[in-house]
């Protein structure tokens, strides 16, 4: 699975938290908004929310799920109640006994209502006692059964997926099966219904035994409407018109599979074909985008040829489908052989020039063969599902795109790591946590990713892939844990390698190094001192292989070094003091270095350095050394790298650049922002320049780049307008309000608030029926501080358009922001009202017979109506909320 930025994740959780702390305003806070998004959240988010949100490796000890009966084949007759959001459904279940002899069988099923449970042998169908608690079905089989014998069950059901109490209240839709729109309002959504399996969610919409360490056969047959395309895992089998104007569509998977992975999705999709070696390869999208299928999903077949090749496992699935659904906010899911993406993959021409978002349909086809072939045993091991798939994405960005862009993305992988080892450093395989979905986190997908790459490095390449491809030969259609991986590296490089799975997989934390070096001139010898610097009582001692180059003019001499102490020194012999010292050469180490070094180093390594990080890392060591000619310089030349990486990350100091030498940095600056080649890099470029003081003769510029091919550089280039002049700004933001871009929704959006008037308000409105997830986020963000201006008339339509949102938002985090922006109009109510309560005061004392004072006591009146208003409405909101997560963040203020 893969979130935005990292699906059904703590990363993703994270994402959203900084963006609700920093963006826009916790309950009860009224301090405004605050303008550093990681501190200043940490400051408002009550402790015991963080604490939740922020989970340590506790709870209990969690095993695999015992086999107690084997479910073999489940086949499913569905037909869906839109109206009331419910599922009819017939499922016929071929199970047997794991090993011991039973007599009764335990079935996940969430908030079922049973029509019949019945034993069929032959054209029998008998009755069978059973119980239920709501959440699982146990079922006396009537009589004793043995390992060799199979029984079928058959079950009769009604299931209301979204209406299961017990939701553990995480980031992910956790319905199982979710009915987009159902009734077909106007709103801008189709009528839609996708499921959402994984952890443990599919057993709210059919009985099953919902572990991982389960596999089984499929046969799904879906009435819908006749208007509606249908999609499942494996082929279509079969389609029936049927008399009453719906159709029944028949999907089959003949191999096994986890229940967590079943899959469908209804809905009115355009089908765009392609091909893989025979196999359909297929693209699901709205109508409207059908036209731009194939620009985003049409690397697909090369992807599956690549992994097929670099894994040494051909592709195992009867096809591959991709598919675009509304309202689904945990980014993408691997569904077997049909992978489900949130509507952010949906682009036009245009705006796949900000972002193709290759890595998401990387990953997802990666976990085909690491989660789907072979599956983790158990939850504790789901890294073995996520950390190959985010390996995944480097693996295709370094086959495609070479190892600079594969480096580049691996670099932002470890920034999200080391962002969420602020605040917590587990294990990547956890065996006791409270939910499964704590281990979805930046742990078991971005940490995991990089030790698979140091891993990687250490056994060499060759040993590397070969030791894949066993592995996923040996477990195919079946389960492991992370001793089988391990074996399989062991048997495959003749290596014990217990000490690396011990201190990357089950071991938190990472190390920090402080490394200085120093060349003896008297011994001619060059030393590298080490020192582990993390808290060694929290984490470990790391024991580190790592390479040193050290450089000469003109020859580079590499040293294999081990580090294995808090504090090590390292002397080799040199004829000279080296030109510069490039410690972990490769760039692979999972931690911080913190290099002690001179100037003229790091310029050298800038200069001289053969990896794009190489160059990265001397830039970041040099930002806060400008003042220094020769570093300026390197900023400028860098501003020119033939990497687009290096060029945006000298851009992004642009502020720096512009104070200390405008009259070089400026041109430059102007010329990225009109001709680089990467739209990243424009877009910044222009945001830097708007954020300049002296960029007054820069208004001709802007208006140019409003046509830019991107989005992202046209939306800067609004926003810049804005900040030069605010009516011009607020006139070209009119001229922009058909578009449905994100970026520029936002920056519109934004100028709106600040500038805008009574008649922008059905801008929001209008935007409100189409956005959703963090566009809506957004959107509700500026929504409100628009209406912190204007008239009671417009914030009471407003407030039922926030109250619609607060309420009925699909996303808690959006519900979420719709109850704080209530509260900020709540609290400015309250703001007015003391205001106007002390001025009377005061004129009471002063001047008891002012005429102000009736204007002043009916200030006072209809801000306390107001007020009261909003806050029974919060009241109201509040108690209809069924979130977990939202209702302990609701009780803590």
């Amino acid at each position: 699975m893969n979130d935005r930025p990292r699906p059904h994740s703590y990363s993703l959780l994270r994402h959203i938290l900084l963006v609700l702390m920093g963006c826009i305003w916790v309950l009860g806070c009224r301090t405004g908004k605050p303008t550093s998004p990681f501190p200043v959240a940490a400051s408002l988010v009550p402790d015991s929310l963080l604490a939740d949100t922020l989970p340590l490796a506790s709870g209990p000890l969690r095993p695999s799920s015992k086999r107690i009966n084997d479910l073999i084949h489940t086949r499913l007759d569905l037909s869906f109640d839109f109206n009331n959001r419910r599922v009819l459904g017939k499922a016929t279940l071929l199970l047997k006994p794991y090993f011991l002899p039973v007599s009764s069988v335990q079935l996940d099923a969430l908030g079922f209502d049973w029509n019949e449970v019945a034993m069929i042998s032959g054209n029998i169908k008998t009755k069978l006692k059973y119980l239920y608690d709501g959440k699982v079905i146990t079922i006396d089989l009537g009589r004793m059964f043995r390992r060799n014998e199979t029984y079928t069950l058959y079950l009769d059901y009604l299931a209301r997926p979204e209406e299961v109490d017990g939701k553990s209240g995480s980031v992910l839709q956790e319905k199982g099966l979710s009915f987009i729109n159902p009734l077909g309002n106007p709103s801008g959504l189709s009528r839609q219904i996708w499921t959402q399996g994984e952890p443990q969610h599919n057993s709210s919409w059919f009985p099953t035994i919902d572990a991982p360490n389960e596999r089984m056969t499929q046969e799904l047959a879906i009435t819908v409407d006749n208007r509606f395309v249908t999609l499942s895992n494996g082929l279509l089998v079969w389609q029936q018109r049927n008399p009453d104007s719906t159709r029944t569509d028949i999907w089959k998977q003949s191999l096994p599979s986890p229940p967590y992975l079943t899959m469908l999705a209804v809905g009115n999709f355009s089908i765009t074909k392609d091909e893989y070696k025979g196999k359909e390869v297929s693209y699901y999208t709205h109508p409207a985008y059908a036209p731009y299928a194939r620009s985003i999903f049409g690397k697909t077949p090369e992807m599956m040829e690549f992994f097929s090749k670099k894994l040494g496992v051909e592709y195992p699935w009867e096809k591959y489908a991709q598919i675009v659904v509304q309202g689904y906010s945990s980014g993408s899911m691997e569904n077997t052989s049909a992978t489900l993406h949130g509507q952010f993959m949906q682009q036009t021409a245009r705006e796949l020039l900000d972002e193709s978002n290759e890595d998401y349909i990387a990953h997802e086809l990666a976990h085909q063969w690491f989660g789907d072939l072979v599956t983790c045993e158990s939850w504790s091991n789901l890294a073995l599902n996520e950390s190959f798939a985010t390996y995944g994405e480097y693996l295709w960005l370094e086959h495609r795109y070479g190892r600079a862009e594969a480096d580049n993305h691996l670099q932002r992988q470890l920034q999200s790591y080391l962002l969420e080892a602020q605040e917590k450093q587990v294990e990547i395989i956890r065996n006791r946590f409270s939910d499964p979905d704590e281990l979805f986190d930046a742990h078991s997908y971005q940490k995991g990713s990089r030790v698979l790459h140091m891993l990687r490095y250490y056994v060499g390449d060759e040993a590397f892939f070969a030791a894949l491809s066993t592995y996923l030969d040996r477990h195919k259609f079946n389960s492991v844990e992370l001793s089988d991986l391990r074996q399989t590296f062991e048997e495959t490089s003749g290596e014990d390698l217990n000490w690396f799975f011990d201190q990357w997989f089950l071991t938190p934390g990472h190390p920090n190094l402080k490394v200085r070096c120093e060349y003896n001139d008297s011994l001619h010898k060059q030393t590298i001192v080490v020192d582990q610097t993390q808290d060694i009582t929290q984490s470990a001692l790391f024991q580190l292989p790592i390479t040193i180059d050290l450089y000469f003019k003109g020859k580079k001499e590499r040293k294999e070094i081990l580090i294995t102490k808090a504090h090590e020194a390292f002397s080799f012999d040199c004829a000279a003091r080296p030109d510069w010292v490039n410690v972990d050469a490769e760039k692979i180490l999972l931690g911080t270095i913190d290099e002690v070094k001179p100037t003229s180093e790091w310029v050298a390594q800038y200069l001289r350095g053969p990896l794009f990080l190489d160059r990265l890392e001397a830039l970041k060591a040099l930002r806060n050394r400008m003042e220094n000619p020769v570093v300026m310089e390197t900023f400028h030349k860098a501003l020119s790298d033939p990497n687009w990486g290096i060029r945006l990350y000298a851009v992004e100091q642009g502020r720096e650049l512009l104070r200390i030498n405008t009259s070089k940095s400026k041109p430059l600056l102007v010329r990225l922002a009109q001709r680089d080649a990467k739209a990243d890099v424009r877009a910044e470029a222009i945001g830097q320049l708007a954020r300049y003081d002296g960029s007054d003769d820069l208004v001709n510029l802007f208006k140019r780049s409003l046509e830019d091919s991107s989005f992202h550089a046209a939306s800067e280039a609004l926003l810049g307008l804005y900040g030069l002049d605010k009516n011009l700004g607020l006139e070209f933001a009119r001229s922009f309000e058909a578009d449905s871009n994100e970026s520029m929704v936002a920056a519109v959006s934004e100028i709106y608030s600040g500038a805008g008037g009574e008649t922008e308000h059905a801008y929001f409105l209008h935007r409100f029926t189409h956005a959703m997830g963090y566009e809506k986020l957004q959107l509700v963000k500026h929504y409100s501080a628009y209406l912190l201006q204007r008239s009671d008339t417009t914030i009471n339509r407003g407030i039922r358009a926030l109250e619609e949102v607060a309420l009925n938002d699909e996303n808690w985090y959006v519900r979420l922001s719709g109850t704080n922006a209530i509260n900020l109009l709540h609290n400015m109510y309250q703001s007015r009202q003391q205001v106007a309560r002390e001025r009377l005061n005061q004129l009471q004392k002063t001047n008891p017979g002012s005429p102000q004072m009736r204007d002043l006591q009916q200030s006072e009146e209809r801000s306390e109506l107001q007020a009261n208003k909003l806050d029974a409405l919060i009241r109201t909101i509040k108690t209809k909320e069924t979130d977990a997560k939202l209702l302990q963040i609701y009780r803590n203020n």
